[in-house]
């Protein structure tokens, strides 16, 4: 340990010498940029791909949706199809895989009140659907900031004319006034009783359709599903259904149960389910799985970035080792070993990677800042991405990992061939001089060839972009 701490406090002491202050700013540099924007990237791939969904037991949660066998979907082909009410009454009695299913209808709401007119984005929620989410059910329920949620509503009865709203909504528009519970505020002409607001953490599931003519994709304000023409309209698929699954039940089988379902609705019901088959989807994965490609795409360009900045700061470590042949032949004429040399020169570009975190963390939080205020509004679950703990560890082993590569091959390559006699270069000096030079040639021809890779794919991006761009339409695609 006392070995460790001496390295460490001459490896700083180096690092800032005025010999060395300009090849630590640069390496540093090289290496924060890269890590920074790794963990900005990565920031983003965490929350969207990785980590759960935030709702107790998020990995029981599925989206069912129905789609045509033929390919011709009611809003678009595949999965942002809805379900219609009658299969949906199906879909809860006869199923054998789910706790619980329930489905919701968005639609804009005009608000009325002392707060003035305003129109925001809602949605009437089928009985159940609360629960299905875990609010205020289940082991770990997620919690109101205040009041209550409504669960099973009986038409008529007390719950009927109620209202939950988000906790966004009950900060801009009531002023987070507690007074807002049992408080009535007008939806579409119908005064509604207030019974609860969601907790700020609490984001309802993004599965409003990308093309849904909305400019958020975020309800703000919760209705029980009323009494709708559509509750017996068997063709009329407008609802969005979720599912929790029954313990031990995965998605393969519980797929296999719509599937018969599905056949059984097609035999009964043929003017209106002939073709139409049943699927369960992975809320995560429905919500965000369409990212995926486009993320690994970023992701992979954005290591090799790193990889480039390690090149970089590889070679400017073995251009200050070339000046430090000296300083290392005494180390080996006092009696340092390979491995002890090796073991400074590590902890040398240990200090260097150290010092990029901590930049890294920075421009990372700046790039996340930019790249969230670029995001167009309706990205789903965009608003949520933050540096956390996940994040944290990443940039903590990018950090391991870059001293490893930055700090690996100038360790062995000065370690062992220290190359300085006391008076003047030996052979076997001037035999590792060479090397040193053929390796940074090789490192500079690395990163060139690495840093065209990337202008040439970033140009061909920018050349796609603006082709798709230039699509005539067919009409005029001004304002």
């Amino acid at each position: 340990m006392d070995r460790l701490w001496s390295d460490l406090r001459f490896a700083v002491r180096s690092a800032f010498s005025p010999r060395h202050r300009v090849v630590t700013v640069l390496a540093v540099l090289a290496l924060g940029v890269g890590i920074g924007i790794n963990t900005a990237v990565f920031s983003v791939l965490n929350t969207l791909l990785i980590r759960p969904l935030p709702y107790p037991n998020a990995r029981q949660l599925t989206i069912i949706t129905e789609y045509s066998a033929s390919g011709a979907g009611a809003l678009s082909t595949g999965a942002d199809d809805g379900v219609s009410y009658p299969n949906l009454g199906d879909l809860q009695r006869r199923n054998r895989t789910f706790q619980r299913i329930a489905a919701y209808k968005f639609g804009l709401f005009n608000l009325r009140g002392a707060e003035g007119p305003e129109v925001v984005l809602g949605a009437n929620l089928d009985a159940g659907l609360f629960e299905v989410l875990g609010v205020e059910s289940g082991p770990d329920p997620i919690r109101p900031a205040i009041g209550r949620v409504f669960h099973d509503v009986r038409l008529g009865g007390p719950d009927e004319q109620v209202a939950v709203v988000t906790y966004g909504l009950w900060q801009r528009r009531f002023g987070g006034r507690a007074s807002i519970v049992g408080s009535t505020v007008t939806v579409d002409g119908q005064p509604r009783t207030v019974v609860g607001v969601l907790p700020k953490s609490f984001q309802f599931p993004p599965t409003i359709p990308a093309g849904a003519n909305v400019a958020v994709r975020a309800p703000e304000i919760f209705l029980p599903l009323g009494r709708e023409e559509s509750f017996t309209a068997r063709g009329n698929r407008n609802y969005f259904a979720f599912g929790r699954l029954k313990e031990g039940i995965d998605l393969e089988t519980a797929q296999s149960d719509l599937s018969r379902i599905a056949r059984e609705l097609a035999g009964e019901y043929p003017e209106t389910n002939r073709d139409q088959a049943m699927l369960a989807a992975d809320m995560q994965r429905h919500t965000s799985g369409h990212l995926r490609p486009a993320l690994m795409l970023v992701a992979a360009s954005m290591a090799v970035v790193l990889l480039i900045a390690c090149v970089n700061a590889a070679n400017l470590l073995l251009a200050r080792g070339a000046g430090r042949s000296r300083e290392l032949a005494l180390r080996s004429a006092l009696g340092a070993s390979r491995g002890r040399v090796a073991r400074q020169l590590l902890t040398e570009s240990a200090v260097l990677a150290a010092l990029a975190v901590g930049l890294g963390m920075i421009l990372a939080r700046w790039g996340l800042e930019a790249l969230l205020a670029a995001a167009p509004a309706n990205l789903d679950r965009m608003a949520t991405v933050r540096i956390d703990g996940m994040v944290l560890l990443f940039a903590a082993g990018l950090g391991a990992l870059t001293s490893v590569l930055v700090g690996a091959y100038p360790a062995l390559a000065l370690s062992s061939s220290p190359g300085v006699v006391l008076g003047g270069e030996s052979t076997r000096g001037a035999t590792a001089g060479r090397g040193s030079h053929a390796m940074r040639r090789a490192l500079v021809t690395a990163e060139v060839a690495l840093s065209l890779v990337m202008v040439i794919a970033a140009t061909l991006l920018i050349r796609s972009y603006r082709a798709v761009e230039q699509v005539d339409g067919g009409f005029d695609t001004a304002n």
